[in-house]
């Protein structure tokens, strides 16, 4: 269902491709950036920032490319302008290869106006960036504040991810999925729920389905068993009240006199 709800149009406005360096996001950014790199109808603008420049502007020399990375610090005047991304009236779809170094780049007020500005242009049909968490030092406060802002949000695991999508009317769909590639494609699978009757019914089968004689009992000697009286618990005609029998014995002073007569008090 995730490959559908990236693909289908209307396209959800803004993608957040979150992983870490035990699930790497690289290979699924550059599926989504190849599906969109071809069209026809709109443009695709591809933002460097952490990637060797030419290399990736060589892969996928069908992108309109933006450099950051050659002139990070805008020393020489060669880093791309930011902010005139906003300025753009052709239709397009913008992919920025890593949101962490936005963020440590122009600081997180700006570059959360930056994405809520593209977000809401109508001629920018999509926004898609991966966001390294194990970069981040304030890493939840930053994660929710994009999340909240993000129309489609992906969060990878090694083998399975999960994700959240806000579709219009207020709607929201919450899956977890397997995932893996095949020759670049996607490929998802979604985890079904394991039926409570059939995991019942194994539960009850297992100890004699493991063990080489029988565990269980016959109904028979369950009768048996429960009818079965031990010597040490009470006769039903006992009776089981809370009274007390005490008798005296000869030693037992049992008296009125005052106990502390002689501490001359």
């Amino acid at each position: 269902m995730l490959s559908t709800y990236l693909n289908t149009l209307p396209l959800p406005k803004f993608v957040l491709i979150e992983d870490s360096v035990a699930a790497k996001g690289g290979d699924f950014f550059e599926h989504q950036l190849r599906s969109h790199a071809n069209r026809s109808d709109y443009a695709t603008h591809l933002l460097i920032f952490e990637s060797y420049f030419t290399s990736l502007k060589n892969r996928h020399s069908s992108c309109t490319c933006h450099d950051f990375t050659s002139d990070s610090l805008n020393w020489f005047k060669k880093s791309a302008d930011l902010t005139s991304l906003t300025s753009l009236n052709e239709n397009c779809v913008i992919f920025v290869d890593s949101l962490a170094h936005v963020l440590y780049r122009f600081g997180a007020a700006e570059t959360y106006k930056l994405f809520t500005q593209l977000k809401n242009k109508k001629n920018v049909q999509q926004v898609v960036t991966v966001l390294h968490t194990d970069l981040l030092e304030n890493k939840d406060k930053i994660v929710k504040y994009f999340r909240h802002l993000a129309t489609l949000y992906i969060e990878l695991d090694t083998k399975r991810l999960s994700y959240l999508y806000k579709k219009s009317h207020r709607k929201v769909i919450k899956q977890i999925e397997n995932y893996h590639f095949d020759n670049k494609r996607l490929i998802t699978e979604t985890i079904k729920k394991p039926d409570k009757e059939i995991i019942a019914e194994t539960l009850n089968r297992l100890p004699e389905n493991l063990s080489t004689f029988r565990i269980g009992l016959t109904e028979k000697e369950k009768e048996s068993r429960d009818g079965l009286v031990l010597p040490f618990l009470p006769k039903e005609s006992e009776s089981s009240g809370g009274k007390i029998h005490y008798s005296l014995d000869e030693i037992d002073d049992w008296d009125e006199e005052d106990p502390d007569d002689d501490l001359d008090i």
